[in-house]
């Protein structure tokens, strides 16, 4: 790949009263709420237990569904070297939002990021950490915990990864989406805890246009 990423639009459709408010945008953008604090746990849904997992890491690990982010995360933790996504996911103190897709979602896109990133399959990312931590960087909002109720429409992200993420809310309907102009990619489970992040599990691999 070469060049800017593309900016990615991420639209989140919004009919789910009762989810905690967390978060604030960067850069200036318009979101609101504080950060995930203890007493904030009771009101947040999803997980495997009631009670928050100790990292992002340890919940996508713990989580059956899952297993396949899992694999790729511990292929970029992997060695001596430091790297920024697997490193922000283990640790029990980063703040941030982390878009984790399901065993699915990385099977129905499993071709498409293996062209994208030069390799012969999916699977081959265990091989390649570099590339394998490029793709968790990208599902990561650094800094902030935002939960559903915190998007705010027109709001504007930056991931890990360094590209920009601009929300657009649409209230009445029954879905929550993260979505690109070639991937829409549902939030099938929101405002899971894990340490002091958020994890929303989605439907698809969420990728800007020049990751395709």
């Amino acid at each position: 790949m070469t060049g800017r990423l593309a900016a990615l639009t991420v639209l989140v459709v919004v009919a789910w009263p009762g989810a905690a408010v967390s978060g604030q945008p960067a850069n200036g953008g318009s979101g609101s709420g504080s950060n995930i604090a203890a007493e904030q746990q009771a009101a947040v849904t999803g997980g495997p237990s009631a009670a928050a997992a100790a990292s992002p890491k340890a919940y996508i690990c713990a989580d059956p569904d899952l297993s396949t982010l899992c694999r790729i995360l511990e292929a970029a933790g992997g060695g001596s070297v430091i790297r920024r996504g697997a490193t922000q996911l283990s640790s029990p103190s980063s703040t941030d939002t982390i878009f984790a897709p399901t065993n699915q979602a990385f099977a129905q896109d499993a071709q498409k990021l293996a062209d994208f990133f030069g390799v012969s399959s999916l699977g081959a990312l265990d091989t390649s950490p570099q590339s394998a931590d490029r793709l968790l960087q990208h599902l990561v909002i650094s800094g902030q915990a935002i939960t559903s109720r915190a998007f705010n429409d027109g709001a504007k992200y930056t991931s890990l990864l360094g590209d920009e993420l601009e929300l657009k809310v649409l209230k009445g309907t029954d879905g929550f989406y993260v979505e690109s102009d070639e991937t829409r990619a549902a939030i099938l489970q929101a405002d899971i805890l894990a340490g002091r992040a958020v994890v929303h599990k989605v439907d698809q691999v969420p990728l800007p246009d020049n990751f395709l």
